[in-house]
């Protein structure tokens, strides 16, 4: 940004209020674009709850303003993955999140889109309990 600065200082030598004036319109620029919304929230993107009793996990993400076409939930191995992709003002931004569940059974997960949170159960696995056996 500053290389393009300096190289944008010579065009208008005759005109050093223009330069000053784009100069600080490129800084505002700069400075803002990591603080909208829209970016910032890719950044912060993460569970509101994360809770677990005895038979199931549960997580809640905050997805405002996000209709469940723009939501997609896949299990695979141990892992669920979320994907949301977030549309305003003619941007699009796909957030990615993982949970991994070595207990879960990730198969049976459920998911729900409710008031702009998005809920994820997912079952634990029983732990097997130790069977002892006769000797013979």
């Amino acid at each position: 940004m500053k290389r393009s600065l300096q190289k944008m200082r010579g065009l208008f030598n005759d005109s050093p209020k223009v330069y000053s004036d784009v100069e600080s319109l490129l800084e505002t620029l700069a400075s803002e674009f990591w603080r909208d919304p829209l970016f910032s929230c890719e950044r912060n993107w993460r569970p509101t709850h994360h809770d677990q009793n005895e038979t199931e996990h549960r997580i809640e993400i905050d997805l405002p303003r996000l209709k469940k076409e723009n939501v997609k939930v896949k299990a695979f191995g141990n892992t669920v993955h979320v994907k949301a992709i977030v549309k305003e003002e003619g941007f699009e931004s796909v957030l990615e999140r993982s949970f991994e569940f070595p207990n879960g059974d990730v198969e049976n997960t459920s998911v729900k889109l409710e008031d702009g949170v998005l809920k994820i159960i997912v079952p634990k696995i029983p732990k097997p309990e130790a069977k002892e056996f006769e000797i013979k």
